[in-house]
């Protein structure tokens, strides 16, 4: 399934790239993360819109290795005519696995709902996580919720902390993107630690510049 996901995913960047092309996005990268970075990592970034990923992962080249890459995600939060439409006829959970997307496993407790992603993390895949758990609307960094954290130490992968934040300068919108030093948590870090230090990583990288 590695060589299936990896096909969709570059074709879906095939796709996507000269879209957002036409998009304000300024990209932040001192760590040169898009140049360096190899899986198997944690991305975890702010949750805004459906499309952050998407416009987060456009950043990477086409052929980078970091490709592809798994999601964690809460198909009931989205809720678009179209993703509608798909759920209705019962295709929404295939279009999402063939895109390499799986359940959260919300409501199962982290230790359970964690054993997928990391199941995967150690097969070599990266895993992405909005660590919010939904979209918050407001310009500001939500509530963490402890599964990136977890996945993290429990699969012995580093974290890349990421900020997207869409703003409006002078009248004009555009999308920070912000990908902040990459950072391990020891086995012996718990949770709540864990997920309390990666807020505040993140939340530096959201409201820098202000």
């Amino acid at each position: 399934m590695s060589i299936v996901y990896t096909i969709i995913q570059r074709f879906l960047w095939l796709i996507a790239k000269p879209l957002f092309l036409f998009s304000n996005v300024e990209v932040h990268d001192p760590h040169r993360v898009l140049a360096t970075m190899h899986p198997p990592v944690v991305f975890a970034s702010t949750h805004k819109g459906i499309l952050d990923k998407v416009y987060i992962l456009m950043q990477f080249p086409f052929f980078h290795p970091i490709f592809p890459v798994r999601f964690m995600v809460e198909t009931k939060q989205f809720k678009t005519p179209l993703l509608e439409f798909f759920r209705k006829i019962r295709a929404l959970s295939v279009i999402f696995k063939l895109a390499g997307a799986f359940p959260s496993g919300r409501g199962l407790g982290v230790e359970h709902a964690t054993d997928l992603p990391v199941l995967l993390a150690k097969k070599g895949y990266s895993i992405f996580v909005f660590p919010e758990g939904e979209r918050i609307f407001e310009d500001t960094v939500g509530k963490f919720y402890r599964g990136a954290a977890a996945i993290a130490i429990k699969a012995g992968i580093p974290i890349v902390p990421i900020s997207f934040r869409p703003q409006t300068q002078n009248g004009k919108k555009k999308i920070v993107i912000r990908f902040g030093r990459p950072f391990s948590l020891g086995s012996g870090t718990s949770y709540e630690v864990g997920t309390e230090m990666l807020r505040e990583k993140i939340k530096v990288l959201y409201f820098e510049g202000e």
